[in-house]
């Protein structure tokens, strides 16, 4: 655990003693069970286990699923969910984020337009099919949307 400190579910509770927490937000009791501890900053909650911080509370947010789909690694959020429950979390996520993504046909044509002229691609074009770099220059931007660090990364 990041913070051996809250391991317990009543060290957690306690960070809310002197905490006003709003009706906005979910409730302590749903938040410690997650494995949430109170920072004392406006709504700011901490994963005693992962260190993941979540803020911007909603009153319909549920502490659990929140924790699993912003910190899919956390151990302690995946045990929690449970194995058929964090799969779901997860590919509801994955499904979201391209649907996020999605770029028009148009609009990837003119992103990789511009950048055949930056001088990465000139140095690839030396040992590269120029379709062989276009192809991976559309994959990067409809995958990640966002362009290769370097030209190793390309």
């Amino acid at each position: 655990p990041s913070h051996p400190t809250m391991t317990e579910i009543s060290c957690r509770e306690q960070t809310f003693s002197n905490a006003h927490w709003t009706e906005n937000c979910p409730s302590i009791e749903s938040l410690v069970r997650a494995g949430f501890f109170f920072t004392g900053v406006n709504n700011t909650v901490t994963c005693f286990y992962c260190n993941g911080s979540l803020h911007k509370w909603g009153p319909k947010d549920n502490p659990m699923i929140e924790h699993a789909r912003w910190f899919s690694n956390c151990t302690y959020a995946k045990h929690l969910c449970g194995k058929q429950l964090y799969e779901k979390i997860q590919a509801l996520k994955t499904k979201l984020n391209l649907k996020e993504n999605k770029i028009n046909k148009d609009e990837l044509a003119r992103l990789v337009r511009g950048r055949l002229d930056l001088p990465i691609v000139e140095r690839l074009r030396l040992q590269y099919p120029l379709e062989i770099i276009k192809r991976c220059i559309e994959d990067q931007l409809k995958l990640k949307n966002d362009d290769f660090k370097s030209d190793i990364d390309l």
